[in-house]
């Protein structure tokens, strides 16, 4: 079951996972989302995690943030961290407009009203959404929803952030924006876990990588290992044809 435990101090890990195993029953079938899966997650490191559809990376990422629960192993993550997730499949309040969800959503966070306030217009600004702040989110498209989405879990500056294919849905202006608040949120500190398809723009990020396949990790990077630009994409298909044979 996922627990938190005292803060892990060597190498100043925020997350540690310690054969993890998540179980599904379907009528008589059992199938193993997560299967003995073990990895830790760095202060101020991002991590991409990579696998083809069905590898268990949603199960992990809601596993992290809380919402489902192992069926065996370890999950520690340091207490009194603040989190931040965003779903693959975003969901947000659409009756609310833009600037009351983000105003909503920082409350929620413990955040004060003039900071709450300042930030809405940040991002609106850097994400290119300031004429649409007071438009209901159900009359928005499927990309600046998104947009919305991102700005609101790093609306409160999170420790640990859980990504979930936040690229999806937005044009390449939006995701270099995107890339450079990580970089950002990386330099004070966050612990980054993302999950994405697009491997050109998160090699150019990450420190770290995680390939899952059928649930198992097929291989992760050590902590000396450089992410060379050009190498994810190689790597992954490389390691899932070994898996294969």
């Amino acid at each position: 079951m996922t627990e938190v435990s005292d803060p892990i101090e060597q190498k100043e890990n925020i997350v540690k996972i310690n054969h993890l195993i998540k179980k599904f029953q379907t009528n008589e079938t059992e199938i193993r989302a997560l299967d003995d899966l073990s990895f830790e997650l760095l202060k101020g490191s991002i991590t991409a995690l990579i696998g083809l559809n069905g590898a268990g990376k949603t199960t992990l990422l809601r596993i992290l943030s809380g919402i489902y629960q192992a069926s065996a192993g370890e999950v520690i993550i340091k207490p009194g961290i603040k989190v931040g997730y965003l779903a693959y499949d975003t969901g947000v309040y659409s009756r609310l407009t833009i600037r009351e969800y983000l105003l909503f959503i920082g409350q929620l966070r413990g955040m004060g009203k003039k900071e709450i306030i300042e930030k809405i217009e940040y991002y609106a600004e850097e994400m290119s959404f300031t004429d649409d702040l007071d438009r209901l989110l159900s009359s928005l498209s499927t990309g600046t929803i998104q947009k919305v989405a991102f700005s609101s879990v790093i609306l409160h500056n999170p420790d640990l952030l859980l990504l979930d294919e936040p690229f999806s849905n937005v044009d390449v202006l939006v995701i270099n924006v995107m890339l450079n608040h990580l970089r950002g949120l990386k330099e004070k500190g966050t612990t980054i876990l993302v999950s994405t398809h697009n491997l050109y723009e998160i090699e150019t990020l990450c420190d770290h990588y995680l390939f899952l396949h059928k649930g198992r990790c097929i291989k992760k990077s050590s902590d000396e290992e450089e992410v060379r630009e050009g190498s994810l994409k190689e790597m992954f298909l490389s390691s899932i044809q070994r898996t294969n044979d």
